[in-house]
């Protein structure tokens, strides 16, 4: 099972605990435009069509969504989580890619953490690179 939210809806919150509460799996950060379209990344090799930021693992869907919400808004100063340290470390980047048009793809996995290495391992090898919000394998 896996769905889209935005980051920035006020319920999507409400509708993660819902559906996914504490459970595990793996996550995707990436943008739309004003048209609900994804925004590709466009990288050396190949251009990502599906726009992927950061792809990471969670063991309590609830409590990791809310770490990385908190460290993207551009009215906190949250440093708990990576991702969030990286986007906000650049102004040109958040004002390509503005917080209101971010959102998240979550997949229910029991074994995320083997789950998050296939998915970087596969975005490495078709992209010879890493989403631009990640830090490493």
């Amino acid at each position: 099972m896996s769905e889209e939210f935005q980051i920035l809806h006020e319920k999507s919150w409400y509708y993660i605990n819902e559906k996914f509460g504490s459970g595990s799996g793996v996550y995707k950060l990436f943008c739309k435009d004003s048209t609900g379209r994804r925004i590709p990344a466009p990288w050396v090799m190949k251009i990502d069509k599906s726009g992927i930021l950061y792809i990471g693992k969670v063991s309590n869907f609830h409590d990791r969504i809310i770490d990385l919400k908190k460290s993207l808004h551009p009215d906190n100063n949250s440093s708990s989580h990576f991702c969030g340290v990286r986007y906000k470390s650049s102004s040109e980047l958040q004002k390509k890619i503005p917080y209101k048009n971010l959102y998240i793809e979550l997949s229910v996995s029991d074994d995320f953490s083997k789950l998050e290495k296939e998915e970087l391992n596969k975005y490495l090898v078709e992209f010879h690179e890493l989403p631009p919000l990640n830090r490493n394998l």
